[in-house]
């Protein structure tokens, strides 16, 4: 059942990274992988507490998610950084999930990855947003592009230590 809850979250966060769009229409919507992450997420939470919050922070972000369909003008941008800080927030506790998870399990390796993978998400989330609200010119439009492939492997990392962790530990318990 445990390595079940690591698949939903895995998908869920594919859904919330892949952005498929036809005529400005998003064939997968992020609300749908926050439902994902937050399903699999609240299945985890008797592993550790930081997955409890990871799925309430997530339906928070499925909300918000939703709420962006409704929104425009100044509340684009109020709705913008706080939908930044609840992700960073999920995102915190969902490695932090995975390190309690891992270290109970003596995979101090996999305990040191999330946690470097958790702070470099973070950093680089509050990078992109500070640059793009900055960006005035082409050169940092540049650098915000770079950023923004440094976050996709990151994000890359991310998905396959889940994936890691589900392989070497969840289907162990099965």
């Amino acid at each position: 059942m445990i390595a079940k809850r690591f698949n939903q979250v895995f998908w869920g966060l594919i859904l919330v990274i892949v952005d498929l769009n036809i005529n400005e229409f998003d064939v997968l919507p992020d609300f749908v992988g926050y439902i994902l992450v937050a399903v699999g997420t609240g299945g985890l939470k008797t592993v550790s507490p930081k997955f409890g919050l990871a799925s309430t922070l997530s339906w928070v972000l499925m909300c918000l998610s939703f709420l962006g369909f409704f929104v425009s003008g100044d509340f684009t941008t109020v709705l913008t950084v706080v939908d930044l800080a609840v992700d960073c927030a999920m995102m915190w506790n969902l490695l932090g999930g995975v390190m309690a998870f891992s270290e109970e399990h003596g995979r101090a390796d996999l305990v040191l990855r999330a946690s470097k993978r958790r702070l470099a998400y973070v950093v680089l989330m509050v990078s992109v947003s500070i640059i793009g609200y900055l960006a005035v010119d082409k050169g940092s439009a540049v650098i915000n592009v770079m950023i923004v492939i440094v976050l996709l492997v990151i994000l890359i990392m991310i998905l396959h230590l889940i994936r890691q962790v589900r392989n070497e530990i969840a289907m162990g318990l099965a």
